[in-house]
């Protein structure tokens, strides 16, 4: 018999979290279960052939999910160049790169920049149609100033076989259509390592046309005359200082400068440090093949470096990049981490490798400098992150938000760029007290002043410490006791996908209310509440209905019970259902699960006994409604009366109308 082992143990083998192990279970997806009241016992066998599942990336349903660790392998990135035929050039090298050596496929980086630098006239071109590593070994190519760089290089790849060498011939150049500033070199480095790699240490090299656009935003808010220094903390191959440099050069040489003094402002200006050497050496030759001045190109300091532990004490007019995330820290590490007196360390010595990044941002960039990152939308909404949402905070001006939704190829988690200005004087967390700090605001300056605005209105209340909520029956097997029809001692529940704005549809379960048979349950008297709200846990919409039968939920359709003093219950639904807090959700936390945290933060406009009537004799009209098109009508006379309520401008109102124009589910 195999040996059983717990939930616990199960997630540490599989490398998700209890949670998920437990989803597992209730989907049948881990079957050898036996259970003894709440505990149970997994059968190990079953746990260890599912963990080689996973790591060979067979199992279809765990590519849907936001595991980092889920799948190995190698894989060029299809998004991570706008030029799609260096991609596919990429794609055509992936043969060659799996007969190699692991030093050998080093050499297809060095063989790659030679050609580049012979395609662009930097070296002699080679009329004996041989491997140009090769015959520069040979002393036959003239490389001058780029020597250097080649140099160093080789000296990783060594020792490389000869067959290694002569393998290399296979890379069919006519094929290669490199444009300058393509970073080729990291496409097929990414493609080198395998993504088991890159996902342990958290590096996620950063699209081109994500890079571009955040580099377009940041100079909305400094100069770029005026630029001293830019430092990407964590540069890989140098995607950002690439981009950087084709932004800035142009517009300095505007000014009047010689080529020569704008690419030595810019060898003065860009610094990059990265702690994996194949990286460091990858940048500088990048930057090489941009520089017309190759000897200005060896100025840019491009180092290898622990950014997070190695002393600086310099500060920077903009940090910019993509720092690691997801990192697995030793306990070595995160000691030398906590003795450099980082406060984003949590208790217990768990730590975010990018909140570490942002700490160590706000501390090197100047007063009136940028930091710009690309980062995972969690950052907005997980509790672990909330000390270094409060360090911005503190420290920073936020001066823009964008959603990039699922930016980066085969890491299925979404990601933002965050643009903070760094302030001359730390805000007193008092001066914070309104702020919720689980979420930050998306979006232009226009919404921005909306979110404002509707949380500094004289008439607004919030439910947090001023309302009941309750988990819907969590009942560790739905299969088991959800039924389908009823039986005898059944009764309806209601489920999520039951829930319209302010109905609920006929059920589509029935369960049998055996409180000690199911995994979690609330207190009875939140089932059985004389009037309550239901709210949808995973929806793209705040979609909230009433209920005044006292009818059991499932955890897809979680409860609420407003405790506003002189505030009826169906007035609040109106105002969780308007245009107004879905505008507001959709800007400040637009993670499709509703957590308790955001209902708390949503400002709720207060209104006299008289207007509260009229609003609730219009909930009553829509809850009776059988008529689609006569509850459309309704819904937009209470929309219209809640956006007066909350003293919007007519040109405010149609701009929350046209981002919040659906209402799917009346």
């Amino acid at each position: 018999m195999s040996k059983q082992i717990t939930i616990k143990q199960a997630a540490e083998i599989l490398g998700v979290s209890p949670a998920t192990v437990r989803n597992w279970i209730r989907l049948g997806k881990i079957k050898q279960v036996t259970r003894s009241g709440r505990v149970y016992e997994l059968a190990s066998a079953e746990i260890n052939q599912l963990k080689q599942a996973i790591n060979t990336g067979s199992l279809p349903y765990l590519k849907s999910r936001r595991n980092k660790q889920a799948i190995t392998g190698r894989a060029v990135p299809a998004n991570y160049l706008e030029n799609k035929a260096l991609v596919d050039f990429g794609e055509s090298l992936m043969p060659l790169i799996r007969k190699l050596s692991k030093q050998g496929q080093l050499l297809v980086l060095l063989e790659l920049y030679l050609k580049l630098l012979q395609m662009n006239g930097r070296i002699s071109p080679n009329k004996t149609n041989l491997v140009l590593t090769e015959e520069w070994l040979a002393g036959r190519i003239e490389m001058g100033l780029y020597g250097g760089f080649a140099k160093e290089f080789w000296e990783l790849c060594a020792p490389s076989s000869r067959n290694d060498l002569q393998l290399l011939r296979e890379i069919n150049s006519g094929y290669l259509q490199a444009v300058s500033g393509d970073d080729l070199l990291g496409l097929v480095y990414m493609a080198i390592c395998s993504l088991r790699k890159r996902k342990n240490t958290g590096s996620y090299y950063t699209p081109s046309a994500v890079v571009k656009q955040l580099i377009a935003s940041s100079f909305h808010y400094i100069d770029p005359l005026v630029l001293g220094s830019a430092v990407d903390p964590c540069c890989g191959s140098g995607n950002f200082l690439l981009h950087l440099f084709q932004f800035l050069k142009p517009r300095i040489v505007k000014t009047g400068l010689a080529e020569y003094e704008a690419e030595l402002r810019l060898a003065g200006m860009l610094i990059g440090f990265d702690n994996d050497p194949i990286a460091v050496i990858l940048t500088k030759m990048n930057l090489s093949l941009l520089f017309a001045h190759p000897e200005l190109a060896a100025q840019v300091r491009i180092e290898q470096r622990d950014t997070l532990l190695e002393p600086n004490q310099n500060q920077y007019d903009l940090v910019i990049g993509n720092p690691p995330w997801g990192y697995r820290f030793t306990q070595a590490e995160l000691q030398k981490l906590s003795g450099r007196g980082y406060q984003t360390i949590q208790a217990g010595g768990r730590a975010e490798s990018f909140c570490l990044f942002i700490e160590w941002a706000v501390e090197r960039v100047r007063t009136g400098g940028l930091i710009s990152y690309v980062i995972p939308e969690a950052f907005l909404t997980t509790h672990f992150h909330h000390s270094a949402r409060e360090l911005i905070l503190k420290s920073c001006q936020i001066r823009e938000t964008a959603q990039l939704g699922m930016a980066f190829a085969q890491v299925n988690a979404p990601v933002i760029t965050l643009i903070a200005e760094k302030t001359n004087r730390q805000r007193d967390l008092s001066e914070l007290s309104d702020l919720n700090l689980s979420c930050f605001v998306y979006g232009k300056q226009r919404d921005r002043s909306i979110i404002e605005h509707l949380r500094t209105r004289p008439n607004i209340t919030y439910l947090k410490d001023k309302a009941d909520f309750a988990l819907g029956i969590v009942t560790g097997n739905n299969r088991r006791f959800l039924l389908t029809s009823p039986v005898d001692n059944s009764e309806p529940v209601i489920s999520g996908r039951d829930l319209l704005h302010y109905n609920i549809k006929e059920c589509s379960y029935h369960l049998v209310y055996q409180r000690e048979l199911f995994q979690q349950v609330a207190p009875e008297e939140y089932y059985r509440a004389p009037e309550k709200l239901l709210y949808r846990f995973v929806h793209q919409r705040l979609v909230v209905a009433y209920d005044n039968h006292q009818r059991l939920s499932i955890n897809s359709a979680n409860i609420l019970i407003p405790k506003l003093t002189g505030v009826s219950v169906k007035y609040v639904m109106a105002v969780l259902n308007s245009r107004v807090v879905q505008f507001y959700r959709t800007i400040t936390n637009p993670d499709v699960k509703v957590l308790r945290s955001f209902l708390e933060s949503i400002p709720i406009a207060l209104c006299s006994e008289s207007e509260q009537k009229e609003v609730i004799g219009l909930v009553d009209q829509i809850l009776m409604s059988k008529n689609p098109g006569q509850r459309r009508r309704i819904y937009e006379e209470i929309d219209q009366k809640l956006m007066d309520l909350y003293g919007l401008s007519f040109q405010d109102q149609i701009y929350i109308r046209r981002k919040s124009q659906t209402v799917d589910l009346l």
